[in-house]
Formats: structure tokens, sequence, C-alpha cells
């Protein structure tokens, strides 16, 4: 099964994938009771996603590990935003312009 998106979404379904990632970290964090309330799971979730790591909320010391997976999985997901939206981008540039991508000559 192929899900086809319209071009002009692609921004909006890319951020809607990157807040659905923030949130399924939080769930999980609960989940694991690792935090009391959600506002912490949620903070902890989007500045680990980001990579900021403030370090004001932490985990417990037996499960920090999971933090950094959790910002190895953010900096993946934000990696690979930053490519769909500038791929989306350049096709947008290149159907505007015209420009047409040809081989270099030797």
């Amino acid at each position: 099964m192929k899900i086809s998106v319209p071009k002009r979404f692609m921004p909006i379904v890319v951020f809607v994938a990157n807040v659905v990632g923030v949130w399924l970290w939080a769930v999980a964090f609960l989940w694991l009771d690792l935090f009391a309330t959600l506002e912490a799971a949620v903070y902890f979730s989007f500045a680990t996603l980001t990579t900021l790591g403030y370090g004001d909320v932490t985990l417990p010391k037996d499960w920090r590990v999971l933090s950094g997976i959790c910002a190895a999985n953010g900096l993946l997901l934000f990696g690979l935003s930053a490519a769909i939206l500038f791929e989306l981008f350049r096709r947008l540039h290149s159907r505007q312009f015209g420009d047409h991508e040809e081989d270099p000559p030797n």
C-alpha cells in the first residue's frame, strides 16, 4: 500500500511526524514510569529529541542510556526531515525556474 501526499502538504507532514515522534517517546517514558507527569515527559522528549539536552530534567540513573537512544533517534528524525524538505524545495525551485539537471561535461 503506497501513501501519496501532495507536495504542498509535505512540510506539514514532516512537522507532524516530528511531533508524533516526540509524543511517542513521552508516552514510552510514562509507560516505563520514568516521569510522574505528562508535561515532564513531553518536555524531556522535546529537549532530548532536538539534542538540546538542557539537563534540568534527567532520567533515573538506571535509564540514562535510554536518553542517548532518544537523542540519536531525534538526530536521525530531524536529519531525515531536513533531507525531505531540501528535496521538496529543490524540486519546487527546478519547476519554477525551469532548471534541468544535466550531467556535467567530462
